[in-house]
């Protein structure tokens, strides 16, 4: 059952191979949003791994982890390289109160998303398999050679892209442009842009 909402909100799922550069458009997008109207919300995720500077988020032990999923205390969860992910719960209540949620996810939970939010929109950040590896060295979250480093990058040459995403953004040239590609594209997806898009549709016809 698709919980509509009803006043405006939209919530946006970063998809792409690990290196894509989703958690630095999310940060360089929130840093940039000047509009009051939509407000902006980029949730920070619980990860059952130790910190690290490259990425933002809450680290927890696995049994914590379950514990909040056992409660409910997640609005989205997956497991990916044997890692848990969890986005909170906070995300609805943005939702309902007409706010854009932009979040980085894993593609196993798009579908649970669209059949829980018909607002959802799906991104797919697209960059060249030789820049995903250099990304991945670059960041050092894992040992190259290593089981989730060679992993990561297998998935990436297996996964050049996403058939079901509403919008595909290229990240591999100028983080500015992609910044502004993507703000734009979350723009047109305000609820009074579909309706000046549908006027002007009505009169040009």
């Amino acid at each position: 059952m698709s919980d509509v909402v009803k006043n405006g909100g939209r919530l946006f799922l970063l998809v792409g191979n690990s290196g894509s550069g989703k958690d630095t458009l999310i940060r360089c997008v929130a840093e940039r949003w000047v509009r009051e109207c939509p407000a902006l919300y980029t949730p920070r995720r619980y990860i059952t791994r130790p910190p690290h500077p490259s990425e933002p988020y809450i680290a927890l032990e696995r049994d914590a982890f379950v514990c909040m999923r056992t409660r409910h205390s997640f609005f989205l969860d997956w497991v990916s390289y044997g890692i848990h992910y969890g986005l909170p719960n906070d995300i609805t209540g943005y939702l309902e109160r007409g706010a854009f949620v932009l979040a980085n996810v894993s593609r196993e939970v798009i579908d649970r998303a669209r059949e829980r939010y018909a607002c959802t929109r799906v991104v797919f950040v697209k960059v060249p398999y030789a820049t995903t590896a250099a990304r991945l060295e670059h960041r050092g979250r894992e040992l190259p050679n290593s089981i989730g480093y060679n992993a990561r990058l297998q998935r990436a040459r297996r996964n050049p892209g996403h058939p079901s995403a509403d919008y595909v953004l290229d990240n591999d040239g100028d983080i500015d442009t992609a910044v502004e590609q993507l703000s734009d594209y979350m723009m047109s997806q305000r609820e009074d842009a579909a309706l000046i898009r549908h006027y002007l549709t009505g009169v040009q016809s």
